[in-house]
């Protein structure tokens, strides 16, 4: 049980990717808080999942649902130990069929949201952590291509929050 006791919050867990990484966090011994726009998807994931889990309905691109997702892991766990920031949505379409409010959705979950989603959990690190944060940073990817948002929750490297494997 590599996660026993930990807190991971995974962000669009009411299925998919983020549905199956909550479920192996929990069979690994995590408690594990899941997110989703849809309270009926969650609460199903939730029953699938069949161990600890804490559902909070949460839209990632809105910042006060962010803020309102951290409070509740505050009340109920007091920490968190890892954040998996999976939520996301896209919207298919042939050029010209997109409206302005579709690529607006996509860019507030896909992108805003991943950033505060991460923001907001090393601020709660920064408040809730025994041990020195260091100051996340944003760095482009490979040859600028692409924003990492990388933390260190320790001196040591545990509890990393996000880890760029190259640094």
């Amino acid at each position: 049980m590599r996660f026993k006791n930990k807190v991971v919050v995974v962000t669009g867990a009411s299925l998919g990717i983020g549905f199956t990484t909550a479920k192996l966090f929990a069979e690994e011994g995590a408690k594990v808080v899941i997110t989703g726009r849809d309270l009926k998807k969650l609460e199903a994931a939730k029953a699938s999942i069949g161990q600890e889990v804490l559902c909070v309905q949460s839209d990632a691109g809105k910042v006060a649902d962010l803020e309102h997702l951290y409070t509740e892991v505050a009340k109920h766990y007091g920490k968190i130990d890892a954040i998996f920031a999976n939520a996301g949505i896209a919207q298919n379409g042939h050029l010209g069929e997109l409206s302005e409010a579709d690529f607006d959705a996509m860019l507030n979950i896909n992108y805003k949201g991943v950033y505060f989603t991460v923001e907001k959990a090393v601020n709660h690190f920064i408040a809730h952590r025994t041990k020195p944060v260091r100051e996340p940073k944003i760095a482009n990817g490979e040859n600028g291509t692409y924003p990492k948002i990388l933390a260190d929750a320790g001196d040591e490297g545990d509890g990393d929050l996000l880890v760029d494997e190259d640094d």
